[in-house]
């Protein structure tokens, strides 16, 4: 529904404060101009560097249209950029006009502009007989408040920092813009977050009419300030801790698992954690609702984690160091051992490299079993091969080098 309300007297009429500020309302027009000149600019000099150079020119747009047919996030993102300019070009002018009116009939979101995306929000009216919600709430964790309307039927979420009145001079749309830049650097407790919205315009234009406005309780989850809390301030940096040491230890450890993957120590140690955590943040007095989700989170990170943990606690009790094991390919990509008792090794990428090798070919591979009782393979060496392999045939396929590579042998 698209209203619109002729302006009376005693009406307020709110707008998007970037409608106001100089800079802010012409934003999306210079973002559409940079997203469409960059890539001409680009394209522009390359062409001109390859200009006395036909076959570099032919091997650009060969690089081009490969960078699109074998990434497919590539091909999205093309794809996807006409949606993006669309959206700069029609819809951010069009919510530059909107409007929001308070009146004596009731409050509604006039959207101006005749030019607009299809599912795109459409403008609506609650009169005041009909309102039967209106509340300040927080997205947990965020401190800028959003209205929430509601009919029974229908509920509309109103940002109360979005909109200023249609007459604020330019120099306090200037100084709102800058709170609203050191809001979003620094953190604002949730107190402080509704004390503000109740300052806003549009909260003062209900207030004005006499519209009782909820507030969520000082004792809800979403009132709630984990960093003034010492207990959930600990398990945040916890959680931060745990995260950082899996992520870089998943990329740092040149070993994996060989033909097992201990899932139930993984979820045991996620429950564990989980477990532990939740008991020591219900007994700090935390609201339920903080606990189950703190408790959840770093359950999830301890199981993560335990991935790169368990591969270096068992190297780490190992005294005999990785082996070398003679294996057999059988298929692309599958090596069986030799030995009895050794795991079947299987790879999912590096294809070509594999391909190099005819089945029946044999191929050394290092493991080591620690104390946990479990084999890993040493990737090292494998990654050094298929390094050289790649390197190889890339020179190979360079202009003036080979056309075709010399077969390989597997390594010893």
């Amino acid at each position: 529904m698209n209203t619109r309300l002729d302006s009376q007297p005693g009406s307020v009429v709110l707008v998007r404060w970037q409608s106001l500020h100089p800079m802010a309302r012409r934003a999306h027009w210079i973002a559409l101009a940079l997203i469409l000149l960059t890539p001409v600019l680009i394209l522009a000099v390359m062409w001109q560097i390859f200009s006395t150079d036909p076959q570099a020119q032919e091997r650009l747009w060969h690089g081009l249209w490969n960078a699109l047919t074998d990434r497919p996030d590539h091909l999205l993102a093309v794809i996807s950029m006409p949606f993006i300019m669309s959206y700069l070009a029609i819809e951010q002018p069009a919510r530059l006009k909107d409007k929001i009116v308070v009146d004596e009939s009731g409050i509604a979101l006039q959207r101006m502009s005749r030019l607009r995306l299809p599912f795109t929000p459409r403008g609506w009216f609650f009169p005041w007989a009909r309102l039967r919600k209106t509340e300040l709430s927080l997205v947990l964790g965020a401190a800028s408040p959003v209205l929430v309307l509601s009919d029974g039927t229908r509920t509309q979420r109103v940002p109360v920092h979005e909109w200023v009145a249609s007459d604020t001079p330019r120099e306090t749309v200037l100084r709102l813009q800058k709170e609203r830049m050191q809001m979003r650097r620094k953190r604002i407790a949730p107190e402080e977050g509704m004390r503000l919205a109740e300052e806003s315009a549009l909260v003062r234009a209900l207030r004005a009419r006499n519209v009782a406005i909820q507030r969520p309780d000082a004792s809800s989850p979403l009132m709630f300030d984990l960093f003034k809390n010492k207990h959930a301030a600990v398990t945040v940096m916890l959680l931060l801790v745990i995260g950082l040491y899996g992520a870089v230890d998943l990329v740092v450890l040149d070993e994996t698992y060989a033909g097992f993957l201990p899932w139930t120590i993984w979820t045991l140690a996620g429950v564990a954690a989980a477990v532990l955590a939740y008991r020591w943040l219900s007994g700090a007095k935390l609201p339920p609702v903080i606990a189950i989700a703190l408790s959840l989170m770093i359950g999830l990170d301890a199981g993560l984690a335990m991935y790169p943990g368990l591969l270096r606690l068992n190297r780490y009790t190992d005294t005999a160091g990785a082996q070398p094991h003679e294996y057999v390919l059988r298929e692309y990509v599958r090596l069986e051992p030799l030995e009895a008792g050794l795991p079947v090794i299987e790879f999912g990428q590096g294809i070509e490299y594999w391909q190099q090798f005819k089945p029946g070919a044999s191929y050394t591979l290092y493991l080591r079993r620690g104390g946990l009782g479990f084999y890993q393979i040493d990737l090292a060496p494998v990654y050094a091969e298929t390094r050289a392999f790649y390197g190889k045939r890339s020179i190979h396929s360079a202009p003036g080098g080979r056309d075709k590579q010399e077969p390989s042998s597997p390594p010893t």
